[in-house]
């Protein structure tokens, strides 16, 4: 039987199944704003993730150095200030 055949997933063909499906959505108005915000938000989202895993160290190094409290403050509420505008 043909139509029983076993088809193999590659990387190579996943490749090239993605970049049929960019092009395609390249090619139409919507799919173009719809790239470049994926796009945007896979920037932000990165940034965020630096930033929470930043941020409570370099809190750590404050308290330990030196007592600068205002320095101290302002990056803990940008920790918790943050998460919450992910969310916005």
């Amino acid at each position: 039987m043909a139509g029983s055949e076993k088809r193999e997933q590659t990387l190579s063909k996943t490749v090239k199944t993605c970049g049929l499906m960019l092009k395609f959505a390249w090619s139409v108005r919507e799919g173009r704003l719809f790239i470049v915000i994926k796009a945007l938000m896979a920037v932000v989202n990165a940034g965020f993730s630096v930033i929470y895993t930043v941020i409570p160290g370099v809190i750590i190094n404050e308290l330990i150095d030196e007592a600068r409290i205002l320095i101290s403050r302002f990056m803990s509420f940008c920790s918790f200030y943050l998460p919450l505008s992910a969310t916005a």
